[in-house]
């Protein structure tokens, strides 16, 4: 069972994520916090797996509130949401140590699924996200065709991306490992990579890229 700690200071929020969570079957809300100040003091009482973090709140920024649980505890797994999102800002959040970052207004099928993500392998970013970071990370050098790659495809880039093995990208996508071969030799095919070994180095230049190591 995967704990979740919300902090929002919007009641209403809460509420509404409490209520996807209780759809679920392996995910259940530990606790709540209104402020900064207090959810330190319930992440620290708790521990939870899962700290759901807003932004924007009146007595202490959301990035501080990351900031002080990271220097606690570095492996604190952490979930931004905020209205509205600035890219570069984002990145930065990431690389401040926050697992994934979502806008209050994603659907409530991702959320859960990067909740899921994040506690189990520390990190969530939806196809979009790893379309424009890919851009990003060759910019000024030789295009790699990334818009050639079917949604599929991409998918699988991204869960690749994020840590996961073979047989775990089979088990969320419900299709069988050698699909899951069969969709990144793929993919390496279309990037115009000679062998899907090099994938592997694009994959991990990429998660180095969005984690800011």
């Amino acid at each position: 069972m995967i704990r979740v700690l919300l902090v929002d200071d919007h009641p209403v929020i809460r509420e509404g994520l409490k209520g996807i969570f209780a759809r679920t079957c392996d995910i259940r809300v530990a606790g709540e916090a209104g402020g900064g100040a207090e959810a330190l003091q319930v992440w620290r009482e708790l521990r939870p797996d899962v700290v759901l973090l807003d932004l924007e709140m009146p007595d202490m920024p959301g990035r501080n509130v990351l900031r002080t649980m990271r220097e606690e505890n570095s492996e604190v797994r952490v979930i931004i949401l905020s209205i509205n999102m600035d890219e570069i800002y984002a990145e930065r959040l990431m690389n401040a140590g926050a697992g994934a970052y979502l806008e209050k207004d994603c659907l409530p099928e991702q959320l859960v699924e990067a909740v899921r993500r994040v506690h189990q392998v520390g990190a969530f970013f939806t196809p979009e996200q790893m379309r424009r970071a890919l851009d990003r990370l060759h910019r000024g050098r030789p295009a790699l065709a990334f818009d050639r790659l079917s949604e599929r495809e991409l998918e699988v880039l991204t869960l690749f991306s994020q840590g996961l093995s073979t047989n775990q990208m089979a088990d969320h996508l419900g299709v069988t490992a050698q699909s899951i071969s069969t969709y990144k030799s793929r993919a390496a095919s279309k990037l115009d990579l000679a062998e899907t070994s090099q994938l592997v180095l694009v994959c991990e230049a990429l998660r180095e890229f969005l984690r800011g190591r």
